[in-house]
């Protein structure tokens, strides 16, 4: 049985900008998965980049709530190339019935859809998805994108999207937890371009211990919000943590 905690905090430097939270996150169950995890990030050139996070995670659990997985390998990674020009679509279409470009809603795209045969990665963009193997291993599940510049990645509305998305289909039963965040806690959940086993474990081990949801709920995202996080990371920071340990 899964277990799940998720939290999303605004960052020091949105605080300061008197900006609000542009990230965006969605947890749910469908027809043939038992664990759909999203995690979209608004690009902060963006002017509605809080509204564009906010519906490509919506639509996606949309789209997403009646799909049935096919037992064929091939066939699920045909399937995620194939949900993400809908979903480019969609908010084009959003973005032309408010009178906008699809830019102005610019956000990246991280997803986890964990089925009976396979498990489906989906990255568009920077964060990361990372899972924990039975031999306690870390490693990442799709592969971010990063430009030559600082901060500089591929978002959905993107025209090189669909070219630069990163897709994984894996054997469910390889993983036993997975991770997905934003690149606002990249700098403190990875190490020399790894996994920190140091951040991740206890993090792990929060999730299956005994409590009150609610108040682990609330604890997460105190611990993205402190005084020590913060001193090392300015972005929006969202975290997404299943397992079934």
């Amino acid at each position: 049985m899964w277990r799940t905690l998720a939290a999303s905090v605004r960052g020091s430097y949105h605080t300061k900008q008197a900006k609000g939270n542009e990230d965006a996150l969605g947890l749910a169950s469908t027809l043939s998965a038992d664990l759909l995890l999203i995690v979209s990030d608004g690009a902060g050139s963006a002017p509605f980049a809080s509204e564009g996070s906010q519906f490509l995670t919506r639509k996606a659990l949309d789209l997403l709530a009646h799909y049935e997985m096919p037992s064929a390998r091939f066939a699920l990674e045909c399937d995620a190339y194939a949900l993400l020009f809908k979903l480019k679509q969609a908010l084009t279409q959003f973005a032309e019935e408010q009178n906008r470009v699809s830019g102005d809603f610019a956000a990246t795209f991280l997803a986890v859809m964990v089925g009976e045969l396979y498990t489906l990665a989906i990255q568009v963009g920077d964060g990361a998805i990372i899972a924990l193997d039975h031999a306690n291993e870390l490693t990442f599940l799709t592969q971010a994108f990063h430009g030559d510049y600082t901060s500089e990645t591929v978002f959905l509305s993107s025209d090189s999207a669909l070219v630069q998305a990163s897709v994984g289909v894996y054997p469910s039963d390889r993983y036993k937890a997975f991770a997905l965040l934003s690149d606002g806690l990249e700098p403190v959940a990875l190490q020399g371009g790894k996994p920190f086993k140091d951040f991740f474990m206890p993090l792990f081990a929060f999730v299956q211990s005994e409590g009150s949801v609610s108040q682990k709920l609330s604890n997460l995202a105190t611990f993205l919000d402190g005084e020590q996080m913060n001193a090392r990371t300015h972005d929006d920071k969202t975290l997404i943590l299943a397992c079934n340990l």
